[in-house]
């Protein structure tokens, strides 16, 4: 075991990989604690997708070049797009993932017009591959730093604010009463979702990303704990399902991204197991 640990850290590549997929996990999990309380689950899956549609539409204007540059300026885009998700379902009074389902459609078949435009003008072709299924083993000392500083900041927001931004998913009514501002909550919880998407993306995939999202925090809210214990619950989930997930791959030589979503599932069925084990006065 000793020998295989050595062996993986000996290349930077895993080094940094296991490092940012970390990171990413992190910060994907504890923003999922929110999301799952809001009941919006979907929206993970719809800004992925979402994230296509502003991807493609960046490389039609020619804003910058090369996919990876691409993929980073398309980040205010997405925001944007988190931000309208959150505008049609408070004023179009639509609930639960609705809103998600309408942009989720329509931003990725953007995506496609767009770059089937911007390849029949004669544009050098992007590869869009590393959106759709991520790349984390590709991941180089620049994008490392990216994420830290990403994953540390909407870390930080969740930290601070988050408890404000539950309140208001929790209870919309009596947070409004309480003096919380629930529009700018939930404009919040919708734009640091787009966010960390947009930052998650290029080396995760559309796949992960939505997983990273769901499985950890609804591991976590199997066992009912305080908006501090689920964070917590979450965040380590998800960072040793990605190192775990990241450690078979290297193993079996097979890919990163579906190892570790299958890992995250086996955790999260042996999480229901023991839940469903453990006496309710222990679960409380």
């Amino acid at each position: 075991m000793i020998e295989f640990l050595a062996e993986i850290l000996s290349q930077d590549f895993m080094v940094r990989a296991l490092a940012g997929g970390a990171l990413v996990g992190v910060a994907c999990a504890m923003l999922g604690v929110l999301v799952f309380q809001r009941g919006i689950t979907f929206v993970g899956d719809g800004l992925a997708h979402s994230m296509f549609g502003a991807a493609g539409i960046v490389a039609l204007l020619n804003i910058v070049e090369g996919s990876q540059m691409v993929l980073w300026a398309a980040l205010p885009v997405n925001v944007l797009v988190g931000f309208a998700m959150a505008w049609v379902r408070r004023t179009g009074r639509l609930r639960g993932d609705a809103a998600i389902g309408i942009f989720f459609p329509i931003m990725f078949a953007a995506g496609v017009l767009c770059l089937t435009l911007r390849r029949n003008l004669g544009a050098p072709p992007l590869n869009m591959e590393a959106l759709l299924f991520g790349s984390v083993l590709g991941m180089s000392a620049t994008d490392l730093a990216v994420t830290v500083v990403g994953a540390l900041g909407i870390a930080l927001i969740v930290l601070t604010w988050g408890r404000r931004i539950a309140y208001a998913a929790f209870d919309p009514d009596l947070a409004s009463l309480s003096g919380v501002r629930v529009a700018l909550a939930e404009y919040a919880l919708f734009g640091l979702c787009a966010a960390v998407v947009a930052i998650s993306a290029r080396f995760a995939g559309v796949v992960l990303v939505s997983s990273l999202l769901a499985i950890p925090a609804g591991a976590a809210a199997l066992w009912r704990g305080s908006y501090g214990w689920q964070l917590l619950f979450a965040s380590i989930f998800a960072s040793a399902s990605v190192k775990i997930g990241l450690m078979l791959a290297w193993l079996i030589d097979a890919p990163p991204g579906a190892l570790i979503i299958l890992t995250m599932g086996a955790l999260f069925l042996v999480s229901l197991i023991t839940r469903l084990l453990v006496p309710a006065n222990v679960r409380h």
